[in-house]
């Protein structure tokens, strides 16, 4: 609670997420972000692309409580309706070879 509180208030339009990437097979450095308010599902998508240096051919998802995420979802409405106790937003993100 206290590193999600301490995130908030440095970073006041911004929401403390933490993503699971054990469905990928590639090895991520950090899981803790902190992605601005106006972020869309897709932006955040793009985003993680970026970091992981992922190939066309790999599609990611991202799921909220077992749920798929629309890409034009808002991450700050995910937030308020699905944050734990502990301040964070938590992501599980899985990826699917589209070609095979």
């Amino acid at each position: 609670m206290k590193q999600s509180s301490t995130i908030l208030n440095k970073y006041k339009d911004s929401i403390p997420v933490y993503i699971d990437f054990t469905n990928i097979n590639k090895t991520v450095e950090k899981s803790k972000f902190v992605i601005p308010n106006g972020f869309t599902v897709g932006q955040l998508l793009t985003a993680i692309r970026m970091k992981m240096n992922l190939n066309a051919a790999c599609a990611l998802f991202i799921f909220i409580n077992n749920r798929l995420v629309p890409v034009t979802t808002v991450v700050s409405t995910i937030y308020e309706l699905n944050k734990d106790e502990d301040g964070f937003l938590y992501v599980c993100c899985s990826e699917e070879n589209t070609f095979g």
